[in-house]
């Protein structure tokens, strides 16, 4: 088999909420983090339960298509990190972000646990 490698970027107008309104509350920029390895000691962290071992590839901030960006590769691994946000989902019913997957896993299918291979998903 194949090496698979699978990037994400999380662009900067991503993780905000829609409110009912039409305004919106924005989540995150990235913009307060440095260019470069994305520290995962502060606001962001590495999701309990998933495991010590040092990614391949930690996740970093970098400008993409001039915007600011997180990049997330793997390579035969799982990359599961999180922040806390508190929302009132009342005023902010609507999640929007974007994400721009740069390599699928070929063959991936996530009706299947054989090869439930998710390029990117959130999680509540």
């Amino acid at each position: 088999m194949g090496v698979r490698i699978h990037r994400i970027l999380m662009l900067a107008l991503a993780l905000m909420g829609a409110t009912a309104s039409g305004g919106s509350v924005r989540m995150e920029t990235w913009g307060t983090s440095e260019i470069g390895p994305m520290s995962l000691s502060g606001k962001w962290q590495r999701y309990p339960r998933s495991g010590s071992t040092p990614f391949k590839y930690p996740p970093a901030i970098v400008i993409d298509d001039g915007r600011r960006a997180l990049r997330m590769k793997t390579d035969h691994e799982s990359m599961k990190i999180w922040r806390e946000v508190r929302v009132d989902v009342s005023k902010t019913p609507r999640l929007v972000w974007e994400w721009k997957a740069l390599a699928l896993p070929g063959g991936g299918d996530v009706r299947t646990s054989k090869r439930n291979d998710q390029a990117a998903r959130i999680m509540a």
